[in-house]
């Protein structure tokens, strides 16, 4: 056990003083933490890490996502997502992301487009001539 006298301090361990002061300040405050663990909510938060994995492998539409990890889930899990509007707009981080589309060059040289961008859906030659 330690035991420090504040009433000597001098002014070179002042600042050191004053971080002790708050570190047994936060070690020494009570918290009443008498609630039993919230399951549900940390097996939502996996269902979440899922969908996110799911939406980096892309081979479904969002709402095929969304729907295809709700009908695995029980219904105290689905109490404790987020809105399907803000899991839909996850997804789609999720994909921006990991697309992660070319920086813009400074001038025409530095001009590279990548074998996905120079593709159309329906795979025609996307800008065949300029």
């Amino acid at each position: 056990m330690y035991i420090i006298n504040f009433n000597t301090l001098n002014t070179q361990n002042y600042k050191k003083m004053n971080q002790l002061k708050k570190l047994f300040s936060e070690i020494l405050k009570h918290t009443d933490h008498s609630h039993a663990p919230n399951i549900a909510k940390s097996e939502a938060k996996e269902l979440v890490n899922e969908i996110k994995k799911s939406a980096e492998n892309g081979q479904f539409s969002t709402r095929n996502i969304i729907s295809t990890k709700l009908g695995e889930a029980s219904a105290s899990v689905i109490g404790q997502l987020p809105t399907i509007k803000s899991m839909l707009r996850t997804i789609q981080r999720t994909r921006i992301t990991k697309e992660n589309p070319p920086v813009n060059p400074s001038n025409v040289n530095d001009l590279l487009i990548p074998e996905i961008y120079k593709f159309t859906n329906k795979n025609e030659l996307f800008l065949s001539y300029d």
